[in-house]
């Protein structure tokens, strides 16, 4: 019996393009036996991964799911940070005396 086994995820995100370009080198090497491709079309990331194996097709969703919220953490952050910029916030700190 020679199944297939196959993933579609859709990634929905204003970041889709940035997203995208992170994710994609790591789909370019695959385990034995499985296959992954990435588009990005109208703020979507499509992620399809296919696998002979369903352990492998589970482990390598892991990984990708791991790899996404990294990701979606890091856009966040520096989402969060541009916006401290431009809002004008402003942090004083006092100096530190040594004794």
């Amino acid at each position: 019996m020679n199944n297939l086994y196959k993933i579609v995820l859709d990634i929905k995100s204003k970041h889709s393009i940035h997203i995208y370009k992170a994710f994609k080198p790591d789909t370019l090497i695959n385990p034995p036996d499985c296959n992954t491709e990435i588009n990005t079309h109208n703020n979507t990331v499509t992620l399809t991964i296919e696998c002979k194996r369903i352990t492998l097709l589970r482990a390598l969703t892991n990984s990708y799911f791991s790899i996404i919220s990294m990701i979606k953490h890091i856009l966040e952050e520096l989402e969060h940070e541009s916006t401290k910029y431009t809002t004008g916030s402003t942090t004083t700190t006092s100096p530190v005396s040594s004794s």
